[in-house]
């Protein structure tokens, strides 16, 4: 060991603040990476739910009018203030009434299209509807109205 090397001590703080560079460099870059993770996990949930209500509407249609399903939702945790919602119904013979938006932070981060066969859900104030974690299922009744065959939405 030589007592003398002064490359060691002088060499220190330049490789300090070059793991200090590369530190704040990447970090910000994998927050970020964290935070699209999440919020896809979210949206991949929204997407799971907006399944269940598609698919219930749509046997609830083809079986004719008086049929009553009732749809359980079961709501992932909120994760990092990720809130997810669905945006459903809407007024008849609009795109609005065969869409279900999923809403992640206040954010339209997907939609899903009741088109096979073409549904409409329509609401009591034929409004749209948002829904979140508060909304524990949804009641789905199809109707004969003066404009066609709809589907009927409730909260439960």
């Amino acid at each position: 060991m030589r007592l003398n090397d002064r490359s060691g001590i002088e060499g220190l703080p330049l490789r300090l603040m070059i793991v200090t560079l590369l530190i704040s460099l990447t970090l910000p870059v994998a927050l970020g990476t964290l935070q699209g993770f999440q919020e896809q996990a979210q949206v991949r949930s929204g997407m799971r739910l907006a399944e269940v209500i598609a698919s219930t509407a749509s046997s609830t249609y083809e079986s004719c009018e008086g049929n009553v399903r009732l749809v359980k939702l079961d709501w992932p945790e909120s994760q990092s203030g990720e809130t997810l919602r669905l945006g459903l119904a809407g007024p008849m013979e609009s795109i609005l009434s065969s869409r279900v938006d999923i809403i992640v932070s206040g954010r339209i981060s997907g939609h899903l299209f009741l088109s096979d066969p073409l549904v409409h859900l329509v609401s009591e104030d034929s409004g749209r509807l948002e829904i979140g974690p508060e909304c524990n299922g949804l009641r789905l009744s199809c109707v004969i109205g003066t404009d066609g065959i709809y589907v009927a939405v409730e909260v439960v």
